[in-house]
Protein backbone atom coordinates (compact mmCIF):
# COMPACT_ATOMS: atom_id res chain seq x y z
CA UNK A 1 0.00 0.00 0.00
CA UNK A 2 2.95 2.32 0.54
CA UNK A 3 3.64 2.57 -3.19
CA UNK A 4 0.00 3.30 -3.94
CA UNK A 5 -0.16 5.95 -1.22
CA UNK A 6 2.97 7.59 -2.67
CA UNK A 7 1.49 7.52 -6.17
CA UNK A 8 -1.73 9.08 -4.92
CA UNK A 9 0.17 11.85 -3.11
CA UNK A 10 2.48 12.59 -6.07
CA UNK A 11 -0.44 12.90 -8.45
CA UNK A 12 -2.69 14.90 -6.17
CA UNK A 13 -5.43 12.28 -6.07
CA UNK A 14 -8.15 12.15 -3.47
CA UNK A 15 -9.57 9.19 -1.59
CA UNK A 16 -12.27 8.52 -4.19
CA UNK A 17 -9.67 8.29 -6.99
CA UNK A 18 -7.55 6.03 -4.79
CA UNK A 19 -10.52 3.71 -4.11
CA UNK A 20 -11.37 3.61 -7.82
CA UNK A 21 -7.76 2.81 -8.74
CA UNK A 22 -7.63 0.02 -6.12
CA UNK A 23 -10.92 -1.37 -7.37
CA UNK A 24 -9.60 -1.50 -10.94
CA UNK A 25 -6.38 -3.12 -9.74
CA UNK A 26 -8.27 -5.77 -7.75
CA UNK A 27 -10.58 -6.57 -10.67
CA UNK A 28 -7.58 -6.89 -12.97
CA UNK A 29 -5.82 -9.24 -10.57
CA UNK A 30 -8.95 -11.39 -10.32
CA UNK A 31 -9.23 -11.62 -14.12
CA UNK A 32 -5.57 -12.59 -14.41
CA UNK A 33 -5.95 -15.20 -11.66
CA UNK A 34 -9.01 -16.71 -13.32
CA UNK A 35 -7.15 -16.88 -16.63
CA UNK A 36 -4.21 -18.66 -15.02
CA UNK A 37 -6.48 -21.14 -13.24
CA UNK A 38 -8.41 -21.84 -16.44
CA UNK A 39 -5.17 -22.37 -18.38
CA UNK A 40 -3.88 -24.77 -15.73
CA UNK A 41 -7.19 -26.65 -15.78
CA UNK A 42 -7.02 -27.04 -19.57
CA UNK A 43 -3.37 -28.14 -19.44
CA UNK A 44 -4.21 -30.70 -16.75
CA UNK A 45 -7.07 -32.10 -18.85
CA UNK A 46 -4.79 -32.35 -21.88
CA UNK A 47 -2.14 -34.19 -19.86
CA UNK A 48 -4.75 -36.61 -18.48
CA UNK A 49 -5.99 -37.32 -22.02
CA UNK A 50 -2.46 -37.98 -23.24
CA UNK A 51 -1.81 -40.38 -20.34
CA UNK A 52 -5.01 -42.26 -21.16
CA UNK A 53 -3.99 -42.93 -24.77
CA UNK A 54 -2.05 -46.10 -25.51
CA UNK A 55 1.22 -45.59 -27.32
CA UNK A 56 2.77 -48.22 -29.53
CA UNK A 57 6.30 -48.51 -30.78
CA UNK A 58 5.21 -49.21 -34.33
CA UNK A 59 2.18 -49.05 -36.55
CA UNK A 60 2.19 -52.86 -36.74
CA UNK A 61 2.01 -53.18 -32.95
CA UNK A 62 -0.92 -50.78 -32.87
CA UNK A 63 -2.74 -52.70 -35.63
CA UNK A 64 -2.12 -55.99 -33.83
CA UNK A 65 -3.45 -54.60 -30.53
CA UNK A 66 -6.65 -53.38 -32.16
Amino acid sequence: MEKIDGFVRRNGMGESEKREMLSILNESLLEISRGILEKEKVEKEVKENVKGEKRYKSKKAEEYAN
